[in-house]
């Protein structure tokens, strides 16, 4: 029986893995259908950065993409945009020409990292799913440029998405020596036609309550504090349209 060398039969499972060809890329065209979703977080963070938490990019099955930027302040920019069909399955076949569907699902530093975040990159197909993750680092350059592509716009043209939406949570907290609570924002009950007491339990918005609450969220997503009758408070405001959390 003919044996082969190690080295040798290494090179013939790469080659292999290499002509592997990607799998069908129709997708389903449902608007509500989410066909690839980039997200970033975890490890040591607080719980509003997870409660605040969207897609650094998303796209639906009719060329809705949605996705983030940093403003010159520090801020959070929500951009929303449309690709076409073609610019949707050129997308897809930037996807498989960097070999998406051969990257393993899941990539880590070779030394022990704690308290770090995980970035995935997920791709729904009607003919395959696939997720790649990569807690802190060790993903290869074309993992990090596929999610950069999305969270990027993909090369849409980017508006300000304002959602229909939310719901909002209102954590009031004891102020901590060194905070200065006359520098937080206010929450404007009155404009808003809400109290923040009757948001302490969580409470569906919309309308002036919503864009307020998007607005004083988005300058700090991860520590989105305000005042309001004396009391501060940390506000988390999920989107139903962005959020990966199941809402009441």
């Amino acid at each position: 029986m003919k044996t082969f060398p190690l080295a040798v039969l290494l090179l013939l499972l790469a080659a292999c893995n290499v002509l592997q060809p990607p799998p069908d890329l129709a997708w389903d065209h449902d608007p509500e259908t989410v066909i690839i979703r980039v997200t970033s977080g975890g490890g040591l963070e607080p719980e509003a950065a997870s409660r605040n938490r969207i897609p650094l990019g998303q796209v639906w099955g009719d060329g809705r993409i949605v996705w983030t930027e940093t403003g010159k302040n520090g801020e959070r920019l929500v951009l929303q945009g449309r690709l076409s069909e073609t610019e949707m399955a050129d997308l897809l076949q930037t996807f498989a020409g960097k070999g998406f569907w051969r990257l393993k699902d899941f990539y880590e530093p070779k030394e022990q990292v704690f308290d770090s975040s995980t970035t995935s990159v997920t791709v729904n197909l009607l003919a395959e799913n696939k997720r790649v993750s990569e807690y802190h680092e060790g993903a290869p350059r074309a993992f990090h440029e596929l999610a950069g592509l999305v969270a990027a716009g993909a090369g849409a043209a980017g508006t300000p998405y304002q959602p229909q939406r939310g719901y909002l949570t209102a954590r009031p907290f004891e102020p901590w020596d060194g905070l200065d609570t006359a520098e937080l924002p206010v929450w404007d009950a009155a404009a808003a036609g809400l109290s923040l007491e009757d948001a302490m339990g969580g409470v569906w918005v919309d309308g002036p309550a919503l864009a307020q609450a998007w607005e004083l969220v988005n300058r700090k997503y991860w520590s989105p504090m305000v005042i309001a009758g004396g009391q501060p408070y940390e506000l988390y405001l999920e989107i139903p349209d962005l959020t990966g959390r199941e809402l009441p």
